[in-house]
């Protein structure tokens, strides 16, 4: 089974195996600090809700729920 790349798909992989060559790290690894972790904050949270901190998650979203004005 062969895959066909588009002339777009060409060009890209052509400018990564060139990036690659040089040297450089075409994904980067990009530095957050993260000082809490949610399963932390959800054992620790206390029932009063006047008690905040600043805190640094990571993660993704996975789904959004959007209702507008309804």
């Amino acid at each position: 089974m062969s895959m066909q790349l588009s002339e777009q798909e060409q060009v890209r992989r052509n400018a990564l195996a060139e990036m690659k060559a040089l040297g450089i790290n075409p994904y980067p690894p990009e530095e957050y600090k993260v000082n809490a972790y949610a399963d932390e904050i959800h054992k620790q949270f206390p029932g009063d809700n006047g008690l905040f901190q600043d805190v640094s998650l990571a993660g993704r979203i996975m789904s959004r729920r959007i209702m507008g004005a309804a």
